[in-house]
């Protein structure tokens, strides 16, 4: 009888841990400064001189775009959120961005990567099931947003407009609410 009390109380305390869950909160944000915002007016992808002559050439055409303002400490904390937008209302994607053509089979699709001082755009095009060179399309443009100051990994943003969201969720955000929260023009 003893041997059963003993097996019966080790299986309600297993029970007992089991059932425990530690909740894992996201770090605050050591540094109390705020987040700083640095944002460009839309610039037109007809304004960028676009070439095919990259380390690959192929069925993109690159572009470098000059921003004095990003730092090597930007790019390292992935603060950089850059947008591509047609001539139609509400339109704004962020990057990587499709934007689809005239028909369900055919979009425009580019990506980027931050440096030290420059974006690099890619731009490809896609019809029918294939990757082609494309032309240049004068009805997108492209903007950036870059926050400075932003906490690593899921750490939460304790200060200004942004307090309590981290980069992640902020990277999820349609535009209209970025800059909207961000408080930053259209």
């Amino acid at each position: 009888m003893k041997k059963l009390s003993f097996l019966s109380l080790c299986f309600s305390f297993a029970l007992l841990f089991a059932s425990c869950t530690k909740e894992v909160q996201p770090a605050q944000q050591d540094d109390a400064s705020p987040v700083r915002i640095i944002s460009s007016n839309w610039v037109s992808a007809s304004s960028m001189t676009w070439s095919d002559a990259a380390a690959t050439p192929g069925v993109f055409v690159y572009a470098s775009w000059n921003v004095p303002e990003l730092t090597q400490d930007i790019v390292d904390n992935s603060a950089v959120l850059i947008f591509a937008k047609t001539g139609a209302a509400k339109s704004e994607r962020i990057f990587p961005a499709r934007i689809n053509g005239s028909t369900t089979a055919s979009f425009d699709l580019y990506r980027s990567i931050a440096g030290e001082q420059s974006i690099e755009l890619s731009h490809t095009k896609y019809t029918d099931g294939t990757y082609t060179t494309p032309t240049a399309n004068d009805n997108v443009s492209f903007r950036y947003i870059l926050l400075k100051n932003v906490p690593p990994a899921n750490a939460r943003i304790a200060t200004g407009s942004v307090a309590g969201y981290n980069l992640e969720e902020l990277k999820r955000m349609d535009y209209d609410s970025i800059t909207s929260l961000l408080g930053i023009g259209q």
